[in-house]
């Protein structure tokens, strides 16, 4: 008995790598000075992992979460460098920055310790992150002279590095948490000789004065906002991903319906739901989905509707 081959689905992502050119050049005219690192994570955050690293070439370097995903990187981008912002898990990870020559992210005294231990023909180069309020990854802002002079000391280790943290609150530029962090930074006892990273995509618009050496976008890059009270539009971001489906039903709703799950809509008038084929899709590693649907915009015939990918409520937007 044959089997039935599965149907496209009508759901189809459509990347625009001309959109995430226009995106890194935003970065490149708000960070002329700095270097800069793009974060493809997370399969290029959901917009394929080739097209992505294709697009943004001109890049100083690349960022990827996993080891993984930097061997899948190697072979599509075989001369740039490539940072693995998780760090080692074992000696083979020591053994594959080597073979691939791949930078690597110390943020714990455990992975130097991979380090210092291993075998290499030839140094790696790494990035030290410091924690500095988020308390997520990273060693402690008192630990930082005595581990970088353990790297320095280690002839598996390139001589000069990147030390680097992480804003809990960039996307919130008035938090008191980004003044602590960015002192607490500044304060750190680093050579001249090492380059410094503090800034993601939300830090290096709000803080001119914070982007140093390396700036580290990666939202941005993908047309979206990092700032809580300021569109995409108004950052001159240009959205590098469209979602197309068709629609499969249309609803009349009186005043006082509610759509969606969580009841998180309301209708305040006559209204008619339009149903797409499919829900929206997690685009990007973490992502809520039901923040995702109720923020975006939907497009029927031309016209731009308030609503998600899924429910596209007749209200012009």
């Amino acid at each position: 008995m044959s089997k039935a081959l599965p149907r496209q689905s009508h759901a189809v992502a459509v990347i625009d790598t001309q959109a995430l050119q226009h995106n890194f050049q935003r970065v490149r005219a708000l960070a002329p000075d700095s270097r800069i690192l793009a974060v493809i994570k997370a399969n290029g955050y959901g917009h394929g992992l080739d097209a992505v690293a294709k697009a943004l070439t001109d890049t100083d370097a690349f960022a990827v979460g996993t080891m993984q995903e930097a061997l899948e990187l190697r072979l599509l981008m075989p001369e740039h460098d490539i940072v693995v912002l998780q760090g080692l898990i074992d000696a083979e990870d020591v053994s594959l920055c080597e073979q691939h020559n791949l930078q690597v992210v110390i943020h714990s005294e455990y992975q130097l310790q991979l380090l210092e231990s291993a075998s290499l023909q030839s140094p790696v180069r790494c990035w030290l992150k410091v924690d500095t309020g988020m308390h997520r990854l990273g060693v402690l802002p008192d630990q930082v002279p005595g581990l970088l002079k353990r790297c320095m000391q280690s002839a598996n280790i390139r001589d000069t590095m990147v030390v680097m943290s992480h804003l809990a609150c960039a996307d919130e530029p008035t938090h008191v948490e980004n003044q602590l962090q960015m002192e607490t930074f500044d304060d750190l006892e680093i050579s001249g000789k090492h380059d410094r990273s503090l800034v993601n995509s939300a830090g290096l618009i709000a803080f001119p004065g914070a982007r140093y050496e390396w700036v580290r976008p990666g939202i941005m890059l993908y047309g979206i906002s990092p700032l809580q009270d300021t569109t995409a539009q108004e950052l001159n971001l240009v959205p590098a991903m469209t979602l197309k489906s068709r629609l499969i039903a249309i609803n009349h709703l009186m005043q006082g319906d509610n759509i969606g799950y969580g009841a998180s809509w309301q209708c305040c008038g006559h209204w008619l739901r339009r149903r797409l084929s499919s829900p929206c899709t997690q685009w990007h590693a973490g992502a809520d989905q039901r923040k995702a649907c109720s923020r975006s915009r939907s497009h029927i015939d031309g016209s731009c509707y308030r609503g998600s990918a899924y429910l596209a409520r007749c209200q012009r937007w």
